[in-house]
């Protein structure tokens, strides 16, 4: 019964981890990150895919991979990484309102978000409102960047960014 149930499950976690650490090519973590999708060393592969396509200015597969790693990374840090990363791949790759939805999404998860994220994201969505012209939306997306606790480097990227912002709107008047 419930021992025979345990082993099973034991066995295939040791299978797992024993193909895990087997791996060498990207193909072959590819196939990996396919067969368990649905566990969090699944979307962890896949994060690590999407990472690598996304520093190679692949952006259509990375927003592939992001998408795929959520899966497994459901109720974790590492999904809002994942919806963020896909958001700025899509933007990159030219679907910005896709990315934007996202960017939307991940601001809906509210304190399930690091800080430092939450922060991020704002401040992608400022910069889309600001190419867009809208300058109060910019404005009010970078105000809740310096709100935040753990903002990291987009606390000082949102100071600068202001003073252009400023400028901006002086010349609109």
């Amino acid at each position: 019964g419930a021992q025979g149930l345990k082993a099973y499950k034991n066995s295939r976690v040791e299978k797992m981890n024993a193909a895990f650490l087997s791996l060498e090519t990207a193909e072959e973590r590819e196939d990996f990150a396919d067969k368990y999708k649905k566990t969090t060393l699944g979307g962890v592969v896949f994060l690590e895919l999407a990472d690598e396509a996304y520093k190679k200015g692949d952006f259509e597969d990375a927003a592939e991979f992001y998408e795929d790693a959520q899966k497994g990374l459901k109720g974790t840090l590492f999904e809002s990484r994942a919806m963020l990363g896909e958001a700025v791949s899509l933007i990159l790759d030219g679907e910005k309102e896709d990315g934007k939805e996202i960017l939307e999404d991940i601001l809906k998860k509210g304190d399930k978000v690091p800080s430092i994220l939450m922060a991020e994201t704002l401040f992608t969505l400022a910069l889309i409102e600001f190419e867009k012209g809208k300058y109060s939306d910019c404005k009010m997306r970078l105000d809740a960047v310096e709100k935040l606790p753990n903002a990291g480097i987009f606390a000082e990227k949102v100071k600068i960014f202001q003073d252009e912002l400023s400028r901006k709107i002086t010349e609109e008047d």
